[in-house]
């Protein structure tokens, strides 16, 4: 069994921000000096997706305490949104079917086409 790493350092949370899609910010403030060990294991950690656990009170968490936890997701690097893959495969079908014009007045032309062709299927 791998043994559980945990870091925690004392902290209080001093703000959030509501962001796109249900996510969170969160900005956590230390109440004292942290050490070079715990330094450097923020260092190690810095953008790796992991679990946070927030504690309210005085009491540790065990390593015991978080064994069961569910396996996260793989975030899927450098994933490109719906509208991103979109602009992306209309801007390969204009070049390669001459570049005629700006690409930026094909693409608002087509979809205002795909628009006004789905609003012919909405019922009245």
């Amino acid at each position: 069994m791998e043994k559980v790493k945990l870091l925690q350092i004392p902290s209080t949370l001093t703000s959030f921000k509501s962001m796109a899609k249900g996510v969170l910010r969160m900005t956590f403030d230390t109440q004292e000096l942290v050490d070079e060990e715990a330094k450097s294991k923020i260092i190690a950690n810095h953008e790796q997706f992991g679990w946070l656990t927030f504690l309210v009170g005085q009491k540790q968490i065990e390593a015991k305490d978080v064994l069961d936890l569910p396996e996260l997701p793989k975030p899927e690097a450098n994933k490109k949104s719906n509208s991103e893959r979109l602009y992306d495969v209309l801007y390969v079908y204009w070049k390669q079917n001459g570049e005629k014009g700006f690409f930026v007045d094909f693409y608002n032309r087509y979809y205002e086409k795909l628009i006004n062709s789905i609003k012919g299927k909405l019922k009245q």
